[in-house]
């Protein structure tokens, strides 16, 4: 699962979808299906600011994960129009994707 978010919603909105986000995680990796165990979760923030992002997700934990898996945290260089913003072609934020390998 890929999520894209900015600072431009509030910590509490992220934090709120962060946990939802890993709870679903977590009870499909604890269903024991096929490839669960393989699953990542990667948060990718749209602000080009180093400092801002670091500071986000220290304020909002996200740097502590719920979820049992593989969990990565990123700030794209060049904002929003990054080459992996524009190849999901993401449009709102947050955006949430499901990608199968």
């Amino acid at each position: 699962m890929v999520l894209f978010y900015n600072s431009s919603q509030s910590i509490k909105q992220i934090v709120h979808l962060n946990y939802q986000i890993e709870l679903i995680l977590n009870k499909f990796q604890n269903n024991a299906c096929k490839g669960a165990s393989e699953i990542e979760y990667i948060t990718i923030s749209t602000d080009s600011d180093y400092n801002k992002w670091k500071g986000f997700l220290t304020e909002g934990n996200l740097l502590s994960s719920k979820f049992k898996g593989k969990k990565s945290n990123f700030l794209v260089k060049n904002g929003v129009n990054d080459k992996s913003v524009k190849g999901f072609a993401v449009t709102k934020y947050p955006s949430l994707f499901v990608i199968n390998p």
